[in-house]
Formats: structure tokens, C-alpha cells, sequence
């Protein structure tokens, strides 16, 4: 059970660390879109911003990651590293332009002015995310934990994909499934050693997946309907799905596919 733990945490730490590589890489292009090309006021709330980013970012990062897939140099250094890079060196920037101008105090007590006149929702969402990570927790982690094997027998051949691609750094010629879903799981282990952490990443990665998905369709429902009942009834609605809960438990590139398509 240690060791299940371990590799929880192990998990959770590199998906949301590539989660948030992928979203300041995809803010670049998106502001860059939204201000030079669209020249539109980039006023979105910040829980779109995120998820606009993250899908843009992927866009970008899978396109970029099949040329090296290509070239067969698909490894950290090229693929990872980069990422990394671009993103620190952006918030650096951020950072010395915003201070250079003057900006940060403001912005920073803007923010908090914010957040005050905003205690009541922010509250809400607090007890919410409580309550589900206590429902993940309790309803979906002991259906995962239930064998140490993987839920399915498709993650068996995606896993098989994820082991090629990081060992001989291309796509197999045939490739079972989709090779967008393996360059991007591949991509998100690139930091990892050894076999058991795709292993496991396949096992545990429908946890964290199904509440970004959970938070994100929430929230844009809430922006559509203004209103909390129908937002959080329409949420349970969409979940009971049998056919999509299977997708995710399983983690096939499908439900990624999906959340992906509800972002953009």
C-alpha cells in the first residue's frame, strides 16, 4: 500500500508539473493570438484562460513533438528541457517587465481586492473541491486499487506504445491507438525513470484527468447558464454517462480527446 502511495503522489506531481508547462506554453500563443491576430481584449476569466491555454499549448507541443518523433530525438533534452525553458524564461519576463513598469504592486492588490469581493464563491468552491476529492477518494481510487493489474485490457496496448516511443524515441510503425495520446502521456514521463511509473500513470492518471475535466465543465457551465444549480446538476448529468466513465477508469485516449475538444 506504500508503494501504491508513493506512486500517487509520484503521478500527481508530474501530470499537473506537465499541466502547467503545457498551460504557460499554450498562454504565449494564446495571448500572442488574442491581442496581435484576433486584436481582442484578453478578458477571459481565469479558469478559461488556463484551459484555452492547455489546449493550445498541447496543440503546439504534439506538433512539435511528432517532428522530433521523426527525427528519432524524441528524449528530455529535446522534448522536455525546452518546455521548461520557454516557460521560466517567459515568467521572467513577465515578472521584470511588470516590475520594470510598475505594474506588479497594482496588479497583485488588484487581485486580492478581487478575491475578497469574491469570498462567498470562493468559499462554495473550496467545499466543492473538498467534496470531490473526498468522493475520488473514496469512489473511484478503491475501483482502480480494487487489482494491481490496469483497469482494461486497452491500457495494456497503450502502455505498450508509451514503453516504445520512450525507449526508442519514434512512433511504432503501426501504431494501435492514436500516437497524439502517447506522445502526449510520453511526453509527461520524459522526467521519470524506470517501467513502473507509466505503468502506474496509466493506472492513476484517470483520477487527476477526470477532476480537471470535473472543474473545467463546471465552470463553463456556470459561465453559460449563470447558475449554480444548473451548472452542478448538469455536471452530475454528464458524469453519469456509463459509456464516458468507462473511458476515463480506463484512461484511453478518448476521454483525453474529449476534454481536449471541450476546452477549445
Amino acid at each position: 500500500m506504500d508503494e501504491i502511495f508513493n506512486y500517487f503522489i509520484i503521478i500527481g506531481l508530474l501530470f499537473f508539473l506537465f499541466f502547467i508547462l503545457i498551460v504557460i506554453f499554450g498562454y504565449i500563443f494564446f495571448n500572442l493570438i488574442s491581442k496581435k491576430v484576433l486584436k481582442i481584449k484578453n478578458d477571459y476569466p481565469i479558469i478559461f484562460k488556463i484551459f484555452l491555454s492547455f489546449a493550445i499549448g498541447t496543440t503546439i507541443y504534439l506538433s512539435f513533438a511528432f517532428i522530433l518523433l521523426g527525427l528519432n530525438t524524441f528524449n528530455f533534452y529535446s522534448a522536455y528541457l525546452p518546455l521548461v525553458a520557454i516557460d521560466v524564461l517567459f515568467c521572467l519576463l513577465l515578472l521584470f517587465k511588470s516590475y520594470k513598469t510598475g505594474n506588479l504592486k497594482p496588479y497583485f492588490n488588484e487581485k486580492l481586492k478581487n478575491i475578497r469581493q469574491k469570498k462567498k464563491m470562493i468559499i462554495i468552491i473550496f467545499i466543492l473541491l473538498t467534496i470531490l476529492i473526498y468522493l475520488q477518494l473514496n469512489l473511484q481510487l478503491p475501483i482502480i486499487l480494487k487489482s494491481t493489474a490496469l483497469q482494461y485490457k486497452d491500457p495494456y496496448s497503450n502502455l505498450k506504445n508509451i514503453y516504445y516511443m520512450l525507449d526508442t524515441e519514434t512512433i511504432q510503425e503501426i501504431p494501435i491507438y492514436p500516437p497524439g495520446f502517447t506522445a502526449f502521456c510520453s511526453g509527461a514521463l520524459l522526467i521519470s525513470e524506470g517501467y513502473l511509473v507509466p505503468f502506474y500513470f496509466l493506472k492513476l492518471g484517470s483520477l487527476y484527468l477526470l477532476f480537471l475535466f470535473i472543474i473545467y465543465l463546471f465552470f463553463l457551465l456556470f459561465y453559460l447558464f449563470k447558475s449554480f444549480y444548473i451548472a452542478f446538476f448538469s455536471t452530475i448529468l454528464f458524469f453519469s454517462y456509463y459509456f464516458y466513465l468507462y473511458q476515463i477508469f480506463a484512461f484511453l485516449y478518448c476521454s483525453v480527446a474529449v476534454f481536449f475538444l471541450v476546452c477549445l
